[in-house]
Formats: C-alpha cells, sequence, structure tokens
C-alpha cells in the first residue's frame, strides 16, 4: 500500500503557523498550544508507528 501524503489530517509545524498568521491578521489572537490538541495523533503513532 503505498504511503499517502498530505492527507486530511496532515499537521506541520510550518502549517499551524500559517493558520496562527491568518487569524492574527483576522483579530483572532491564540497560540498553537491553545488551538491544536495534537495529544491522541502523539499518542497513536507512539502506540502504532506502523500507522505512518
Amino acid at each position: 500500500m503505498p504511503i499517502r501524503v498530505d492527507g486530511l489530517f496532515t499537521i506541520t509545524g510550518e502549517l499551524i503557523e500559517e493558520n496562527i498568521r491568518a487569524l492574527g491578521i483576522a483579530g483572532v489572537h491564540v497560540t498553537a498550544e491553545e488551538l491544536f490538541d495534537l495529544s491522541l495523533t502523539n499518542e497513536a503513532h507512539e502506540a502504532r508507528s506502523d500507522l505512518l
């Protein structure tokens, strides 16, 4: 099975920064930690690294 990139749940540091910057332009001031909770994704990757 080929590895898919840029899927529905793709999130990178760069994409997070772009979202924070865009929200800032719109007057919404939040941090990445306030907006994104990656704990479940990280836990799933730790438990099943083959899911990548």
